[in-house]
């Protein structure tokens, strides 16, 4: 009885998450079997692991799988700082640095994750550089916004990775020659991943620090 009486209570207190859940879970299923029918694609090759599906050994993409946990994990510092942080801090942060910061790790994530700049986008009709160069501008829109933000923080660690990122993008429009081409590129790329990653977290140490204060 008194089990019941709980459970009850925890489905009125988490209507909302429940709710949002289910529509998430609905909402992926139906996405799954839109490309079922509508493409002819196998279900399992939508839900099963890309490294099961082609047969390949379990640590190919060793490195862009990583990429994935980085991405997820930078994101995830960002939209958690937006939800617990109002206001303004002393060296400036507010919700919208960290709203726009969580939606351009997403953007380059599902990016990566799901090839829209090399295929995805171009199997659409959307040329490559196109794809790049709206990239560019909303990197640029990000930083002449959020410019006094960044100058304030620990500017170095997300101007490395930027920089990284550039160098990735070069090497993957002109395509030099050599096997070490795809080391070079995913390479850089790891690179700004990772100083991103320790750029977003210095920033929530500190407006936790000056929150605090």
């Amino acid at each position: 009885m008194m089990f019941d009486l709980q459970l009850n209570d925890q489905i009125r207190q988490n209507t909302k998450l429940l709710t949002l859940g289910t529509l998430a879970i609905i909402s992926l299923i139906g996405m799954i079997l839109l490309i079922h029918f509508t493409k002819g694609v196998p279900v399992g090759n939508l839900t099963r692991d890309p490294n099961a599906i082609g047969g390949i050994l379990p640590y190919s993409g060793f490195l862009s799988q990583l990429g994935i946990f980085i991405w997820s994990s930078a994101a995830t510092i960002c939209f958690l700082n937006a939800s617990l942080y109002t206001g303004k801090s002393k060296v400036g942060v507010t919700n919208e640095f960290w709203i726009l910061s969580g939606s351009l790790l997403l953007m380059l994530g599902f990016d990566d994750v799901f090839m829209l700049h090399e295929a995805m986008f171009p199997w659409m009709g959307m040329p490559e550089k196109v794809v790049l160069a709206s990239y560019v501008a909303f990197m640029m829109f990000y930083i002449v916004r959020l410019r006094k933000v960044l100058l304030a923080s620990s500017f170095v660690l997300f101007f490395f990775g930027l920089f990284c990122f550039g160098c990735s993008v070069i090497i993957d429009l002109i395509e030099p020659d050599g096997q070490f081409r795809v080391l070079y590129e995913d390479g850089f790329k790891s690179a700004g991943q990772i100083y991103w990653l320790l750029y977003f977290f210095s920033v929530h140490k500190e407006n936790l620090h000056t929150d605090q204060g």
